[in-house]
């Protein structure tokens, strides 16, 4: 079965930046959904790489696929010379029955998708809750994220994330395991049985988060933040560590720019003259609105100017959503740097927040 192609789009509108395959959000079969995004009887094996003469590596093996059926033809990922102790997860595997446990405690399907030709894939639910921040004035959607990959490229992943409604930016946060912080992350070196199990009993305890961070969204969102403070926010948001010789510290005259130019830019989303429209809505002049407006620097504009008549240029433009939208969700090998940014976004406003209220 040929997988289908990811189409990423830039429309605020769509939910998600649109990517997937949204045609499956009243869908109550998870076999139905991941067969609609070519996820179902790929068959994915690690086999002993041979080169052209016949020799068998000892150490590498090399990826491979069903992709007719009917014939049995197998196709080889492209670039993927995985380790002795890689084994393939099925997207069955990760998805299907983790999926249906998801479904059976109330979460709706509503993306899947695979990119690099079903070398990486994934899907989206939203959660059956939903909370206003405010006075009912910004609606937030809890949804959970499941990521993998047959390319080595990616963990399965587990991910929490809260859409705003209002203006389609994520605010990724991660789900606490048993035991540690950060998101569930399975590695392909053995069986995912035990660990679904522990995603289960996570999702189960994710609602509590969800009201947890509900009660933190209201106290931003009533905490006045003047234009001065925020882009003081923002100044130690984007300000690299400075390197240190001796008695001396130091930073470099182009970080200094990159970071005056950046504070800038999220000046003008914080005040409503963000290049990609106003999302400020109600919650302007809050701290609420500047944790929302260096949020939507990482999902919307990070992908810098364009010349729209050059083709070529624009080419490349949307290159750069693809990607920058698959790493602000998670879901590409360059997430780890963008997640952790958003993270300590999440910290450095809520120190400031508690600095101030105290």
């Amino acid at each position: 079965m040929a997988t289908q192609e990811t189409t990423f789009t830039t429309a605020r509108e769509q939910r998600i930046i649109g990517l997937g395959h949204s045609n499956i959000v009243d869908s109550d079969s998870m076999y139905d959904v991941l067969n609609a995004s070519g996820m179902i009887g790929m068959d994915v094996q690690k086999r002993p790489m041979i080169n052209s003469e016949g020799y068998t590596h000892k150490n590498l093996f090399e990826v491979t696929r069903i992709v007719n059926q009917e014939t049995g033809e197998r196709q080889v990922f492209d670039s993927v010379a995985p380790k002795k102790a890689y084994q393939p997860i099925q997207y069955e595997e990760s998805l299907l029955d983790f999926g249906q446990a998801l479904m059976d405690l109330g979460a709706k399907p509503k993306l899947a998708w695979t990119r690099d030709n079903g070398a990486r894939g994934g899907c989206l639910w939203d959660l059956d809750t939903e909370f206003k921040i405010g006075d009912d004035i910004d609606p937030i959607k809890p949804q959970i994220l499941v990521g993998t990959s047959h390319d080595s490229s990616l963990s399965l992943v587990v991910r929490m994330l809260l859409s705003r409604l209002y203006c389609t930016n994520q605010i990724n946060m991660l789900l606490r395991s048993h035991g540690g912080s950060g998101a569930i992350s399975i590695k392909h070196t053995g069986g995912a049985g035990k660990a679904m199990e522990q995603a289960r009993e996570t999702l189960r305890l994710s609602k509590t988060w969800v009201e947890n961070f509900e009660v933190l969204a209201n106290e931003f969102v009533q905490t006045p933040l003047s234009v001065p403070d925020f882009s003081d926010i923002a100044s130690e948001v984007f300000t690299k560590p400075e390197i240190y010789s001796g008695e001396q510290e130091f930073t470099s005259k182009s970080s200094e720019t990159l970071r005056d130019k950046s504070v800038a830019l999220v000046e003008g989303i914080f005040t409503g003259q963000g290049a990609h429209g106003d999302s400020s809505g109600q919650i302007g002049g809050t701290y609420w609105a500047g944790l929302n407006a260096l949020t939507e620097y990482y999902d919307w504009y990070r992908d810098g100017a364009v010349d729209t008549s050059d083709s070529k240029s624009l080419s490349r433009f949307h290159t750069r959503k693809e990607v920058r939208t698959a790493q602000a969700l998670g879901i590409d090998k360059g997430s780890r740097e963008v997640i952790k940014a958003k993270q300590n976004v999440l910290n450095i406003v809520q120190r400031r927040h508690d600095l101030v209220t105290v």
